[in-house]
């Protein structure tokens, strides 16, 4: 039996500290839906369309219709608009746009509001001035203009819309009859299959005042394949399912002999939860609907370990674990639509998330525990991702799930990222945009906004509200200093902080791919306590030493010291720290987290001081991570 406790622990608790947020979430082991919560629930599923829109790249690909490594405007012209900064045609190839490799800037708060674009809109966008961050080919960058463009290259090379191509190639053949581009379409494509209307999900936002606000999804139209897909967990199991069924095999966990629901959970609207185990098997292992013969899957299984193969180095990550006091390595890398790491402790774990605005999800899946896990939320920046991965993180983490590991480990794998944004070329607008912007915190003006934000600006925040959120800032900081910790994320992102009289602000904007503004935020704190003070300069101190010897003004409650210790020391022997920064502050001024490191690793302490003693001489340690 699987112990689904430490999967789904985190889904309930978001649940319970948000009951009136829709939710919906599944368990997959042996290729089918094990455990669930809401299945038939359809919910926005944002860039988890992105694996689907990959594979059917990969079909055209394999049929002669579509090359991957030659450039992509043989199919779509207007792609040859595109220029590199130095007036060079870019010739992108479907290769590069399928793996996040094309050299154009992440883009999410801007292109989220463009998927009803029409194509000839779209047409005159490529020839609009789009800018690139790094040579096409040479980096990893999240990109949703890319995958825009490489749907509109598959609707040129099938002679079919996106919508329909995805239909006809991979979704009917997998019975997925709650997925299709646009609600209409999937109550069309439920009806068509004899099934009961489908109950939709509501996409919403929460506000600062803790109220929820009801978003109204956009129509399918030329960003629909950065995220315009709707589905439901059952018929996501489906595809997840056949996504693990081509990995190294089912695990090595038992399997319940049926569904094991939620408490109070109605279940599946078109059928009752025991039943959906009932799935047979294709030749291939794929689960199939309820009482139905499954058909073979529409991809091979070599298309399928393309899908999540690593095409393009993200990073490598080296952690120090502090319970097990083992180093553990990670190499990141993005495949076709898909996100993995191979982590040397536990294997391989593919995912992909996605955001939207009223949405927020996520499915991931362990080949070597054979695993998976969806999970579809009705909220904006749901941390979907977050809560899979922390689930994950605990299941694996006992002795009865852990996946078997081969002996070629990584454990000795280089610290590796991409080269710092300094090295590359800043967009001109990025070194003056922290004073203009602070200009703009300590001032609006609406008409200046309108010269600088794009338009997803007040579609995010409301300009009223943003009028109310900067003023609550200027009131906790009070009069600005310069600016200062200016750090340039990428060509096109910059974060910056202030200190004023009364606290300080930590701040970030981001250019979207015309070079208008796409996101600011803003995170005001008060001044720490004193004794918070005292102590962050004292571990900067005894950081600076080799031999790390803890200081007396930090005391310790339910934390392990000598594991502390251990974890500061091998810190320490990764590389010189930079300067102690703090990166956030509690409610209370006694609290603050404290951030020690260099760009190779970082210590991470949370200290708090009493509220209600201002002379107190020591904080205690609350929390620390490596």
């Amino acid at each position: 039996m699987i112990d689904y406790a430490p999967l789904t622990a985190p889904l309930e608790e978001f649940r319970q500290a948000q009951p009136d947020v829709d939710l919906a979430y599944g368990v997959i082991a042996e290729g089918r839906l094990v455990h669930a919560a809401q299945p038939d629930r359809v919910f926005r599923i944002a860039s988890m369309t992105k694996s689907f829109v990959a594979a059917a790249a990969l079909l055209l690909r394999d049929r002669g219709t579509l090359g991957f490594d030659e450039p992509v405007e043989r199919m779509l012209p207007s792609a040859g608009r595109l220029r590199l900064p130095d007036g060079r045609p870019a010739r992108l190839t479907m290769r590069q746009l399928l793996s996040m490799q094309a050299g154009l800037p992440t883009d999410d708060p801007w292109a989220d509001r463009l998927e009803a674009t029409s194509p000839e809109d779209f047409d005159r966008l490529l020839g609009s001035g789009i800018r690139f961050i790094a040579e096409p080919g040479t980096r990893f960058k999240y990109a949703n203009l890319g995958y825009a463009i490489a749907g509109r290259v598959l609707e040129e090379a099938s002679r079919r819309s996106l919508p329909e191509l995805i239909a006809a190639e991979i979704l009917d053949p997998l019975g997925l009859h709650s997925t299709g581009f646009s609600a209409d379409n999937v109550r069309r494509r439920r009806a068509d299959a004899g099934l009961p209307a489908p109950e939709f999900a509501t996409g919403r936002r929460r506000r600062p005042d803790d109220t929820l606000e009801d978003l109204k999804p956009t129509g399918p139209g030329a960003f629909s394949a950065i995220g315009g897909l709707y589905s439901s967990v059952e018929d996501l199991s489906v595809w997840v399912s056949g996504l693990m069924a081509a990995g190294h095999g089912a695990g090595v966990i038992a399997v319940p002999d049926s569904v094991e629901p939620r408490p109070g959970d109605a279940g599946s609207a078109s059928r009752p939860p025991a039943e959906l185990p009932n799935m047979p098997e294709s030749e291939d292992g794929l689960p199939g609907p309820t009482g139905t013969q499954a058909p073979a899957h529409p991809l091979s299984r070599a298309q399928r370990q393309e899908l999540q193969a690593a095409h393009r180095l993200i990073e490598v990550r080296n952690r120090f674990d502090i319970a097990a006091g083992t180093a553990v390595a990670q190499v990141h890398a993005y495949g076709f639509g898909l996100r993995s790491a191979e982590d040397s402790r536990s294997g391989t774990a593919v995912w992909h998330s996605g955001g939207y605005p009223g949405f927020g999800s996520s499915m991931r899946w362990h080949t070597g525990a054979g695993l998976g896990v969806i999970a579809l939320a009705g909220l904006s920046r749901a941390p979907m991702e977050a809560l899979l991965e922390r689930g994950f993180a605990d299941a694996l983490s006992r002795a009865e799930n852990r996946p078997r590991v081969p002996e070629r480990e990584i454990s000795a794998a280089r610290e590796w990222r991409p080269a710092a944004a300094q090295h590359a070329q800043l967009w001109p607008e990025l070194p003056e945009l922290p004073q203009v912007m602070e200009a703009l915190i300590a001032d609006f003006d609406d008409a200046r906004a309108d010269a600088l934000f794009s338009a997803n600006m007040d579609a995010d925040v409301p300009r009223g509200e943003r009028h109310d959120l900067l003023a609550r800032s200027r009131t906790v900081v009070g009069a600005p200093g310069p600016v200062e910790d200016v750090r340039y994320l990428s060509p096109a992102r910059v974060s910056w902080r202030v200190q004023g009289e009364h606290g300080w602000r930590r701040a970030m904007a981001s250019l979207n791919p015309l070079g208008q503004v796409q996101s600011l935020t803003v995170e005001s704190y008060p001044a720490p306590h004193p004794a918070v003070d005292r102590a962050f300069a004292r571990m900067t101190e005894a950081l600076a030493g080799f031999d790390f010897l803890w200081p007396r003004e930090v005391e310790f409650a339910g934390a392990d010291l000598v594991s502390l210790v251990k974890a500061a020391r091998v810190a320490r022997t990764l590389g010189e720290p930079e300067l102690g920064r703090y990166i956030a502050t509690g409610e209370s001024w006694g609290t603050a987290e404290v951030r020690f490191g260099t760009s190779i690793w970082h210590l991470t302490l949370e200290l708090t001081a009493p509220r209600d003693y201002a002379g107190a001489k020591a904080c205690t340690l609350v929390n620390i991570s490596l």
